[in-house]
């Protein structure tokens, strides 16, 4: 499991320090960027820790595009521990365009994450009002509502039966050689 990493700009203008309040507003408000991977007794538990949080972000300032993309690049591929903070955000200055880059383990996120993200701080930079919130806690209610219902006894033994024949061990081959992490940049207007 390796970094996600992406980066939003904006095609209208944003400055540093409100980039900086609109993260900050995204970390007290999204509860899955706070999971965190504990050991008790030696076994590895999920969490979610929102007295852990960076609420320091940092600002990094570029002279050229090619000036960043060559340390966005190098950034996204330095592992994140598993045991500490799994997200690491950033306000960006290139050459007077504000953006926000971020890396975010693979335990919290997937590229669609960084869409949300992006759209989470586009709204609260325009002032709107009904931003989406979206709790963990609420999702896991509704996943166990969702346990109760004949849908879900209809799609478990759909994918049952699916699964039945197939070794999934693959899944779990420790010598995977795609270890690659890549970049995806996103415009909001």
């Amino acid at each position: 499991i390796s970094n996600i990493a992406g980066d939003v700009f904006f095609q209208f203008v944003v400055s540093v320090e409100d980039a900086k309040k609109a993260l900050i507003s995204f970390l007290e408000n999204c509860d899955t960027i706070h999971t965190r991977i504990i050991l008790v007794d030696g076994v590895p538990m999920q969490i979610i820790d929102k007295k852990e949080a960076c609420f320091d972000i940092p600002v990094c300032r570029f002279k050229d595009y090619d000036d960043y993309v060559a340390w966005a690049n190098k950034e996204a591929v330095i592992p994140i521990n598993i045991t500490d903070t799994l997200y690491k955000l950033y306000v960006i200055d290139v050459d007077g365009t504000v953006g926000l880059y971020c890396v975010l383990h693979h335990i919290i996120s997937d590229a669609s994450s960084i869409n949300f993200l992006g759209k989470y701080v586009s709204m609260y930079l325009k002032g709107e009002k009904e931003i989406p919130v979206y709790s963990y806690n609420e999702y896991l209610l509704s996943e166990e509502k969702y346990k109760t219902t004949k849908r879900y006894e209809k799609d478990k033994d759909y994918w049952l039966s699916e699964y039945k024949n197939h070794n999934i061990n693959y899944l779990f081959e420790a010598n995977s050689s795609n270890r690659n992490a890549s970049r995806k940049s996103l415009a909001f207007n």
